[in-house]
């Protein structure tokens, strides 16, 4: 039967059952030796999966183990101490990461591995690093703390909302106002929630809302659910310092109770 090269041509040579290839067996050595020939012809290559089954880095070595997979296939993975020690964030079971590297087959055992020489995140985990550095950031500012939160009344009998004036979160708010307390006040500032400029429009509808007279009690700034690269309008800088200085408290309702 014809067989298939790294590059998916059939090989030429067919196996015709005599007796001087079946004496050509190979020892276990031999066939390793192939195998890991081949793995060695295959060029660098960048693989994209999820983290899983993370240990490291070894408390002896350095080096980190663990598996890389996606919907239908998993392989062993390899940070030799050097690499990892050159990365910018912590691997933890979960991420989706970028990883360059090359496989290799550790003759010992003939168990094939990923090493990776270096690794990035990618899609929404490097969104979710950008949001927890933006975090930590306005957190060493003060801007998270305790007493810098304004006092919301028990009963709040004027509420400005901004949002968007075209989606179903209005409604929700409506309902939901009318059967917590239907004497409340509502006053509607309408902005763009998602895409371009909306971060703007959102500050420039905090302003509007703060400004309304007779002040309101406090101002919802909220939106419906969506992927986390939806919900990114709400992790614009200059949108959380405005939220921040508003001199009016600010109640946030971002996404539905998946969303964080």
């Amino acid at each position: 039967m014809a067989g298939w090269n790294l590059t998916g041509n059939t090989v030429s040579a067919e196996f015709d059952g005599s007796d001087d290839q079946e004496r050509k067996e190979l020892s276990v050595s031999q066939a390793v030796e192939i195998a890991a020939g081949a793995l060695d012809a295959i060029p660098q290559l960048s693989v994209l999966g999820e983290v899983t089954g993370f240990r490291g880095p070894n408390a002896r070595s350095g080096h980190c183990y663990f598996q890389i997979k996606d919907d239908s296939a998993a392989v062993d993975c390899i940070i030799w101490k050097g690499a990892y020690l050159k990365r910018t964030f912590d691997l933890r079971d979960g991420m989706q990461v970028s990883f360059k590297g090359s496989f290799n087959l550790y003759k010992a055992t003939g168990r094939m591995s990923f090493v990776a020489r270096s690794f990035s995140l990618a899609g929404e985990g490097l969104l979710r690093q950008q949001v927890a550095q933006l975090a930590e950031k306005l957190r060493r500012e003060g801007l998270m703390d305790e007493a810098r939160k304004r006092r919301i009344p028990v009963f709040c009998s004027r509420v400005a909302v901004v949002t968007s004036l075209s989606g179903a979160v209005i409604d929700d708010v409506k309902r939901t106002l009318r059967r917590r307390n239907p004497l409340v006040e509502l006053v509607c500032v309408g902005a763009k929630v998602q895409g371009e400029g909306a971060p703007a429009e959102l500050i420039e509808g905090l302003r509007r809302a703060a400004a309304i007279t007779p002040a309101p009690d406090c101002i919802l700034l909220v939106r419906g659910g969506g992927s986390f690269e939806d919900l990114m309008t709400f992790n614009d800088e200059e949108l959380a310092r405005a939220v921040a200085a508003c001199p009016v408290p600010v109640v946030t309702g971002i996404g539905h109770e998946p969303d964080t």
